[in-house]
């Protein structure tokens, strides 16, 4: 809901304003025309007073400027990569000789699983405006990747995910943190802190004790269904906000409904509803492997209260965010988000660069 975040983001903004990068200030300028952020910033301190990793964080961003630039030949080798998924994951429902093999049927839900993990890797791209560098032509692919072919709205993703990059890891603010009453990545959550990003207290209570006391048994079997909230989180926005203009939602929710077309009907032509629910539940917990990766870079790191402070860009970046180590030929699978520390410093920069 854009406007409720305004003093989270307002010195989380001033610090990126100061960054003068193409890069972090093309995510705040989303976010501000989107409401999440106030209209101007605050009078930023002498440069005297900034520290001098800081300065040099902004000299090196400056100095990348020309690496700001996508090489497309990349996303038409992964656009052929998953178009071939998704092919196979149809043809293992659909396909003919294997009508009655629930074994060919499943290997469809785990291609279409990956399928979906794939095109939301390229929605993360486009929502920060980091394939064509031009956020009117992102959104369009967004439209494509997120809400056509995996039933998430671009434009509630850009709305979380914006504030997220913009106060990372914090208590009240992040709304990518604020998963009460099923998970807590910090004993500050027992307080029942107020949530600015969701207008609400996290209530600390009888349930939510319990449901936090087995969080380390519960995790994986929630981010199995994670996709679920997140189909309802879109449509909720959508059918809320009033900062969305009427052709926005409407181009929104006639892709999102297509998308339910398209997984309904490829359902359908399973034989069993025993095979259809397991088919929705497999095909959604392989798709909920990114949701695990998101987890990995941030729930261990470290937390703080409030909103960002001026000059504390850089810092509050570097203690909420973690990359994961793994081999070249492992970038695939992780779609950029390895890299989360450097994604975080410049999140317009081409994932095929960060490495």
């Amino acid at each position: 809901d854009g406007g409720k975040d305004e003093d989270c983001e307002e010195e989380g903004e001033e610090d990126l304003a100061e960054t003068e990068s193409e890069s972090t200030a093309s995510d705040a300028s989303s976010a501000r025309s989107s409401g999440l952020l106030p209209a101007t910033t605050t009078t930023t301190s002498s440069s005297s007073s900034t520290p001098a990793y800081v300065s040099e964080f902004r000299d090196l961003v400056n100095s990348l400027e020309d690496e700001f630039t996508t090489d497309y030949t990349y996303y038409g080798r992964l656009f052929a990569c998953i178009s071939v998924l998704f092919a196979a994951a149809i043809y293992c429902v659909v396909g003919q000789g294997h009508s009655d093999n629930a074994s060919v049927h499943m290997l469809g839900a785990v291609l279409l699983g990956f399928f979906w993990q794939q095109t939301m890797f390229i929605g993360h791209d486009a929502g920060h405006g980091s394939i064509t560098h031009s956020h009117h032509k992102d959104f369009y692919i967004g439209l494509l990747v997120g809400n056509l072919c995996n039933g998430v709205g671009i434009t509630w993703w850009t709305t979380t995910h914006n504030v997220h990059h913009c106060a990372c890891n914090s208590v009240e603010c992040d709304p990518d943190i604020q998963h009460m009453p099923v998970l807590a990545v910090t004993p500050k959550y027992f307080a029942s802190p107020y949530s600015s990003y969701h207008g609400r207290d996290m209530v600390f209570d009888a349930a939510a004790k319990m449901l936090v006391s087995i969080q380390h048994y519960s995790f994986y079997p929630i981010m199995a269904v994670a996709r679920f909230n997140l189909y309802f989180q879109g449509l909720y926005l959508l059918a809320t906000s009033k900062e969305i203009k009427p052709e926005r939602r409407w181009i929104e929710l006639f892709t999102m409904g297509l998308y339910f077309t398209w997984l309904g009907t490829l359902v359908s032509y399973l034989p069993t509803y025993t095979e259809r629910v397991a088919f929705v539940l497999l095909s959604h917990a392989v798709g909920g492997l990114i949701h695990v990766q998101i987890c990995l870079s941030h729930f261990s790191r470290d937390v703080f209260d409030g909103r960002p402070q001026s000059h504390k860009w850089v810092d509050m970046q570097l203690s909420g965010t973690m990359d994961i180590d793994c081999s070249p030929w492992m970038d695939w699978f992780h779609g950029g988000l390895q890299f989360q520390t450097e994604h975080h410093l410049v999140p317009r920069m081409p994932r095929h660069k960060l490495r």
